[in-house]
């Protein structure tokens, strides 16, 4: 526990904005091509000691580890520095970005809180992504 000491992080999960209108207009291979894409955009973008993983089998979804970052505000601007280095979206032409009304940020800060519990922190921050997809009564 003592190692926990004056450490945070967060962990941010994302989803890529128009993502399900590359598999229906040019198929799910181009849409693979794209992850890739997207994946390989986000490792350049990224600071030393920083992490991205891909969600999930056919997802367009994404986690960061972002080590030494105590507030949402810090993890926003970090994300928006990495859609500097996404690939263009095949259908608009433009920059592949992140849904910014399907994001989760989660911080850790030891200063604050107990343990870590990197699984709980992850589960929150992609329930807030995920919560938006149930259908409205």
């Amino acid at each position: 526990m003592g190692e926990a000491k004056g450490k945070q992080f967060a962990i941010v999960v994302l989803d890529l904005e128009g993502f399900k209108s590359i598999n229906q207009k040019f198929g799910q291979e181009r849409g693979n091509q794209v992850l890739k894409e997207a994946g390989a955009g986000m490792i350049e973008g990224m600071r030393p000691g920083n992490e991205a993983y891909r969600l999930g089998g056919g997802a367009d979804e994404f986690a960061l580890l972002l080590p030494d970052v105590d507030t949402p505000e810090l993890a926003e601007r970090i994300t928006e520095e990495l859609e500097k280095h996404m690939p263009v979206h095949p259908v608009t032409g433009e920059p592949v970005r992140f849904n910014r009304q399907k994001r989760g940020i989660e911080i850790y800060d030891s200063r604050r809180h107990g343990p870590i519990d990197a699984p709980g922190l992850f589960a929150k921050a992609l329930e807030a992504v995920r919560e938006d997809d149930t259908p409205a009564a």
